[in-house]
């Protein structure tokens, strides 16, 4: 159970663990004969970026600020893999998702579509729309266009 304030390092800290785990599951499989001992250990990091990208936004306290709690299962197998893993989110802040204020920013999925997504129906920049021109449009520590590949990536992987 990792908990702690505003600020603290909670997100960082579970990616570490669970970059963590799967690393030590990944040892363990080149012992092993797997059918495809990556796939589980792809899914579970790809699901952090995935909700990291709609979940996560710039506050006053923290660039990259989880708007949301998680609580994430990894489940191993009789010989210590990984055999599985189930994320259940729950208390979006939904103030957000109507407003934002001024020295912040709305979640960080939108600002990389715009700028990354290059999709051919937007054709204008995330100050254009008031959804998203009531905080900040760009954040120092977030590279918009990287979080869209990236997150990109690992929808296809999900």
């Amino acid at each position: 159970l990792i908990s702690g304030e505003s600020g603290a390092g909670k997100t960082e800290t579970t990616k570490h663990i669970l970059k963590y785990l799967v690393e030590r599951n990944r040892s363990m499989g080149e012992n092993r004969k797997l059918e495809n001992p990556n796939w589980i250990e792809q899914q579970v990091l790809a699901a952090g970026v995935v909700l990291e990208s709609f979940g996560n936004a710039k506050t006053i306290h923290n660039d990259n600020s989880s708007r949301f709690g998680k609580y994430v299962s990894v489940f191993f197998d009789h010989d210590g893999s990984i055999s599985d893993a189930a994320i259940k989110n729950y208390l979006l802040e939904q103030s957000r998702i109507v407003t934002t204020g001024k020295n912040e920013r709305n979640y960080h999925v939108f600002y990389a579509m715009l700028e990354g997504g290059k999709l051919p129906i937007v054709k204008q920049k995330a100050s254009v729309y008031h959804y998203l021109n009531q905080g900040e449009i760009t954040c120092d520590n977030i590279d918009d266009g990287l979080m869209w590949k990236e997150m990109r990536t690992a929808m296809d992987v999900l």
